[in-house]
């Protein structure tokens, strides 16, 4: 028997759906969440066995150390902790190496310049130097060296290369009205640049009516040009070749039902 390929529409895609999970959930059992197969079998003895053990079983926390009591303690620089527990104290000397003299700050403190004298004293409150960047306050200096880069800024080659001069865009399109016929078209006083619209067709010069024409310095030329359509497809021929999403056969319920029970055994 032969067979005819029908498509699936969006408007029975929920029963083709419904159908797949019927199949599916009659072949197979449902996974539970947190639950996976396993050989090794949760006896109702091991069961009764956790449940006897008392809430907060293993939940101790070390208490706080007293005269009388061994608790959580950490050990600190100078201090030694012997086997049963106890803590002593170390006696020895503390190291000052780090800390300077009286006397040390004294003289250094006498180095010092007037604050009449510094940045502070001019009310510059805030003064370094950084990436090149001199900062002065709320001010900001850029020195600049003879290393400076000036790779973001144009040569004068590439900006004649890439700009065009004020002289060359005097021949740039200018638009001059209509003429009835291309015999209207001016004969004296025209410039390079001037373009008409034609409104009539001649077809001894290629016009088209509503063609646009430019003068390029020895002829008018036609600004419009034919469009070659040959490649593409006529609505006639698509409609004659091809068959509309509509008119193509569309799969119903039952099909997809049992296209599901016959594909999933």
């Amino acid at each position: 028997m032969a067979t005819t390929d029908k498509i699936l529409r969006k408007s029975n895609f929920a029963a083709a759906m419904t159908a797949l999970i019927a199949k599916l959930n009659s072949l197979f059992v449902r996974k539970e969440t947190g639950k996976g197969l396993s050989t090794n079998d949760y006896t109702s003895a091991e069961k009764a066995k956790l449940a006897g053990v008392a809430a907060g079983a293993n939940n101790y926390v070390l208490p706080a150390p007293t005269a009388s009591t061994i608790g959580g303690v950490k050990a600190g620089n100078n201090v030694t902790i012997s086997e049963d527990g106890t803590i002593s104290a170390v006696q020895g000397k503390v190291d000052l190496s780090p800390y300077a003299k009286t006397a040390d700050v004294d003289t250094a403190l006498g180095k010092k310049a007037d604050v009449a004298t510094t940045l502070k004293g001019y009310g510059i409150t805030d003064a370094k130097i950084a990436g090149g960047v001199i900062t002065l306050g709320a001010n900001t200096i850029t020195p600049l060296t003879q290393h400076q880069s000036l790779a973001a800024y144009a040569k004068s080659a590439d900006v004649e290369n890439t700009y065009a001069k004020k002289a060359d865009i005097t021949t740039v399109y200018k638009y001059r009205g209509s003429v009835n016929t291309y015999a209207d078209l001016p004969v004296n006083g025209k410039a390079v640049g001037d373009v008409y619209n034609v409104v009539a067709a001649d077809a001894s010069h290629g016009i088209k009516a509503g063609d646009n024409v430019v003068w390029n310095g020895n002829a008018w030329d036609n600004l419009s040009g034919v469009v070659d359509l040959s490649a593409y497809a006529k609505s006639a021929d698509v409609a004659s070749t091809y068959m509309k999403i509509n008119d193509f056969p569309v799969a119903t319920d039952e099909e997809i039902t049992a296209i599901v029970n016959e594909t999933i055994v």
